[in-house]
């Protein structure tokens, strides 16, 4: 059982990169109502916020090691110190999200280049997109993270809730699944537009 002060905020450890944001709010659910997820990819962290600590109490009774099993990998699980997800730490607000591209298959990287215009096709459907920006930092795992500035927050949210955890096909083999946070980020600086950067507005 966790020694921190009961709170309706789980904090969970070992959330590896195969592990979707839909693969926690599955888990959470049939404990309470998930009221929100914030997935810290650098760290392998996530942060569950149920409806009421009672909810969140009855998770971590039902795991009383202190660990479970999500997407194929132990997770291990305690109260927050956080009472509740705000600023921050609940990750709303912002109109750029962070996008990471996977595949539990084979790493996307090696199989197809991700670019601006890909992103665009990808998003543009469904929001307003304005800036785009491939990370080429090499993260070591198997996946590919891009930053997308939308035309506001509203933007961001109706892809983030239509779009995330879903697999976009690349021809007909290829494929990857979309893992969309907000970005601390206030806005993007595109200094020229390559298949890496694109401005489009």
């Amino acid at each position: 059982m966790s020694e921190e002060e009961p709170s309706r905020v789980l904090h969970l450890r070992n959330v590896t990169s195969e592990i979707t944001h839909a693969d926690l709010q599955n888990a959470a659910s049939p404990f309470g109502k998930v009221e929100n997820v914030v997935m810290m990819r650098d760290k392998n962290q996530a942060l569950v916020q149920m409806d009421k600590v009672a909810s969140a109490a009855a998770m971590l009774n039902f795991y009383p090691a202190g660990c479970t099993e999500v997407g194929g990998r132990r997770v291990y699980l305690k109260y927050s110190r956080h009472q509740e997800l705000t600023g921050k730490a609940a990750s709303q607000g912002g109109s750029i999200l962070l996008v990471s591209m996977a595949n539990p298959i084979y790493d996307i990287r090696h199989v197809i280049q991700i670019t601006a215009d890909l992103l665009y096709q990808t998003f543009s459907p469904y929001a307003g997109v304005d800036k785009i920006v491939i990370i080429q930092k090499n993260t070591g795992e198997n996946r590919q993270q891009a930053l997308v500035q939308f035309d506001s927050h509203e933007s961001a949210e109706q892809v983030k809730q239509l779009l995330q955890g879903q697999t976009v096909y690349v021809g007909t083999s290829v494929f990857f699944t979309l893992d969309l946070q907000y970005s601390n980020l206030e806005d993007l600086t595109v200094r020229v537009n390559s298949p890496m950067y694109s401005a489009l507005i």
